[in-house]
C-alpha cells in the first residue's frame, strides 16, 4: 500500500492515498483574537520557493495601503524550535503560494488554532480525494491581489470561527490518534 504525507505527492500513478502528516495537538488552542496590530507570520526556508517577495510582501503592502493595521513577521535564520515558539504568538500564519499544498510549517501553526493561509492547487485538492473539502486553510490564487483580498476577508471575519475550525480540523485530520487509526485500518486490511 502506498501513502503520501501531502496531497500534492499523491500522484495518480502512485495509486495510493493521502494520509495526512501527523502532528501533536495541544489540549487547547493558544490563538487569541488580536486587539491591535495584526501580526501575519511567514517562515520561508527559501523566499523564492515560498512566494515571500513575489506575493506575500506585496499583498501585505496592499492591505497597509488600504489602512489595515498589519505587520508582516518573517521567521527566518533561526533554530526550528525558536521558529515554532514564535508561531504561537501570531494572529495569522501565511505558509506559501508556490508548491500548491500546505506542509509541516503550516501544521505547526494550525495545531494551535492559528488561522492559516496557503495556496492549495487543484491537483492537490483532486488528489486528496475529498479530504480537503472542509479544510479551513484560506486558499487563494497565487497573486498579490488575490492574496490581499483573501487576507482582507479573513481579517474582516474577525477570525474567531476560522481559528476554532482550524484547531478542530487539524486535530481531527492530523492528530496522532486520527492518523494512527488510518494506518491501523490499512494494516488490518493488508494482513487479512
Amino acid at each position: 500500500h502506498r501513502v503520501a504525507l501531502t496531497p500534492d505527492l499523491n500522484y495518480p500513478w502512485l495509486k495510493g492515498e493521502w494520509i495526512p502528516a501527523p502532528i501533536e495537538i495541544p489540549d487547547t488552542p493558544c490563538w487569541q483574537k488580536p486587539t491591535s496590530t495584526i501580526r501575519i507570520g511567514h517562515s520561508p526556508q527559501s523566499r523564492l520557493k515560498k512566494g515571500t517577495d513575489s506575493v506575500f510582501l506585496p499583498a501585505v503592502k496592499i492591505l497597509q495601503e488600504k489602512g489595515y493595521d498589519i505587520e508582516p513577521v518573517i521567521l527566518e535564520n533561526m533554530l526550528h524550535a525558536e521558529c515554532v515558539e514564535k508561531k504561537r504568538s501570531l494572529d495569522i500564519f501565511w505558509d506559501q503560494c508556490v508548491v500548491g499544498a500546505y506542509g509541516n510549517s503550516a501544521l505547526e501553526a494550525m495545531c494551535h488554532g492559528i488561522p492559516t493561509m496557503c495556496y492549495i492547487d487543484d491537483n492537490s485538492i483532486s488528489q486528496a480525494d475529498g479530504q480537503l473539502d472542509d479544510c479551513p486553510v484560506v486558499n487563494f490564487t497565487p497573486t498579490p491581489e488575490s492574496c490581499a483580498e483573501s487576507m482582507m476577508r479573513l481579517i474582516d471575519s474577525g477570525m474567531n470561527e476560522v481559528s476554532e475550525r482550524t484547531y478542530r480540523w487539524t486535530r481531527d485530520n492530523h492528530g496522532f490518534e486520527s492518523v494512527g487509526k488510518r494506518y491501523l485500518e490499512i494494516y488490518r486490511r493488508l494482513t487479512k
